[in-house]
């Protein structure tokens, strides 16, 4: 398992919570195999199904039972690159539930950018003050995971240009923009947080946490969570929550497609298509709430008119 383990992220640079997923999924699917009498190299198709219909009956979500499937494949796949269990029927995937992302509305984003979470005063509490407001604008104005904002280095960063060097999903490199807001969010916690938090470290990374190290995702995480509350935001407030918000609204602002795909660092377009049907049910929605002839009330609309125009 630990040779597989390498393997996948010498390969596919799986971020460190992926590759844990896949060895816990691997893990069950294993036990459930031993559970049979069976050996992974032997293990086929029908197994394979076996397993993937027990964790349906017990209640897995369709994303999850997606995420095993991928394992078990991969699994296979190391096999036959280490002559095991050659020829092999492909694995089907179940196709994931496809759920309209939620998205912040443009003032609820603008509530969150000047949201205060603390009342603090002292340098250290300002710097990370204005270190939270440079990720929250960037996680919007650039669509950015939470992980690659986290690896963000000082070098990724060209403020004149207003653009960043991200490195994503697959270790695929792309360009991501901001505007003016971020700009000087980041040029103040750059100016004036950063400094305080680095101290005597030479720390290259760009976002800080108090002991001068790298700050970690479940760290964003958490402080993004607060700045929501802070906000008065009813919805959960998470990185990815305003991912969804950067696209829907430069969609909604009439950007096309493949722009979008490019600047979220999407493989394929169908995964950025979600983002449409979430601005057709908005327009849908706007249009029920304000068009007066958009449903019937049922209410008497007056005369009947002639059949005539002008009478």
């Amino acid at each position: 398992m630990e040779s597989l383990r390498r393997t996948l992220k010498a390969e596919r640079d799986l971020a460190d919570n992926t590759l844990r997923n896949y060895v816990s999924d691997l893990t069950a699917f294993l036990t459930y195999l031993r559970s049979r009498g069976l050996e992974p190299d032997t293990a086929d198709k029908t197994a394979v199904r076996g397993f993937l219909g027990q964790q349906l009956e017990r209640g897995i979500a369709r994303g999850s039972l997606a995420r095993q499937a991928s394992a078990i494949r991969a699994l296979h796949r190391y096999q036959a690159q280490h002559g095991v269990a050659r020829g092999r029927e492909p694995i089907s995937i179940p196709k994931r539930e496809r759920r309209l992302p939620t998205y912040l509305t443009t003032v609820e984003a603008e509530r969150l950018m000047e949201a205060r979470t603390s009342t603090e005063t002292g340098p250290r509490q300002q710097a990370l003050s204005l270190r939270d407001r440079a990720i929250a604008e960037l996680l919007y104005a650039a669509g950015l995971r939470v992980s690659e904002v986290a690896s963000l280095d000082l070098g990724n960063v060209e403020l004149a240009g207003r653009r960043l060097r991200v490195r994503g999903k697959g270790n695929k490199e792309r360009i991501a923009l901001f505007g003016e807001p971020a700009e000087a969010a980041l040029r103040a916690y750059l100016e004036e947080g950063r400094p305080v938090l680095l101290g005597a470290s030479r720390s290259q990374a760009l976002f800080l946490n108090a002991t001068s190290g790298r700050l970690r995702p479940r760290s964003i995480q958490r402080g993004l969570s607060r700045r929501g509350i802070a906000a008065g935001i009813v919805q959960a407030v998470h990185p990815h929550l305003l991912r969804h918000s950067f696209a829907t609204h430069l969609l909604d602002g009439g950007a096309d497609l493949r722009v979008v795909q490019d600047l979220l660092g999407h493989a394929s377009l169908a995964t950025t298509q979600i983002y449409t049907h979430v601005s057709q049910a908005q327009s849908q929605t706007a249009y029920l709430t304000v068009h007066p002839r958009a449903k019937d009330d049922g209410a008497d609309d007056g005369p009947e008119e002639s059949d005539h125009f002008g009478a």
